[in-house]
């Protein structure tokens, strides 16, 4: 028979406080969800007045810190932080709503001298010969002397952008017809522009130069191919 010492410190005892914290767990963080959750509801379910809501109601300012807080918690820990004392506690401290304001207007800030940045560029010529080479190759790069274009995943959050990379560091992306660049070179723009208003002889030109094809890497060896800047299957997989 095992004894209640043995028990403690066997894996059994230890799997079961494990599952009962992590459930705890779960129900406080699926507490504070639904309450966080009747905040956007408009109106308050009758009869529920959460302390989201009261925070939210205090005064105009706390009221747009707290949907500014929303829009950014899933990927800003701090601001997570503060909703979650908000919907626990139904308040936050002077010196938190200072740091909470400092916060948003440095992100606002940000995101306008970002926004200043974009330059806009008509790539649609380049997302074309992409699209046709998607259909065959799960990956495509287009070469472009010491750049490369990559076509972003579906799946991901870039969806539909155009990465670049210069010397193998990445140097920015197109996304809705404008250009965020990130560390870009000089001349990466210039560039880019070329390539958008003849993909063809963009590659052709590297082709010839290097001797290498501009859309697999390889190199050229067929005499035609060699004249021709890019070989025969990949000017049909691109649609050059």
């Amino acid at each position: 028979m095992t004894s209640a010492s043995e028990f403690i410190a066997s894996k059994e005892y230890n799997d079961r406080r494990a599952r009962a914290k992590q459930n705890a767990i779960n129900f406080k963080k699926n507490q504070r969800y639904q309450e966080y959750k009747t905040l956007t509801s408009t109106p308050a379910p009758e009869g529920i007045i959460t302390n989201c809501v009261k925070f939210g109601r205090q005064s105009d300012d706390h009221k747009k810190i707290l949907f500014a807080l929303r829009e950014i918690m899933t990927w800003n820990s701090f601001a997570a932080s503060l909703i979650e004392q908000i919907a626990t506690k139904g308040s936050l401290s002077e010196k938190q709503m200072f740091a909470a304001s400092a916060m948003l207007m440095k992100i606002k800030q940000t995101q306008a001298d970002k926004k200043s940045n974009l330059v806009s560029i008509d790539l649609s010529n380049v997302k074309k010969i992409f699209d046709k080479a998607h259909e065959a190759i799960k990956t495509p790069k287009f070469r472009v002397d010491n750049m490369v274009l990559s076509r972003a995943p579906d799946s991901g959050a870039n969806a539909g952008a155009i990465y670049v990379k210069v010397d193998g560091e990445y140097a920015g992306k197109v996304t809705g017809g404008y250009f965020v660049p990130c560390r870009a070179p000089e001349g990466t723009l210039e560039k880019l522009q070329e390539v958008a208003k003849d993909p063809l002889g963009s590659a052709v030109a590297y082709g010839q130069k290097t001797g290498n094809c501009s859309c697999c890497g390889r190199e050229l060896t067929k005499h035609d191919s060699i004249k021709k800047g890019i070989g025969p299957i990949c000017a049909e997989r691109w649609g050059l």
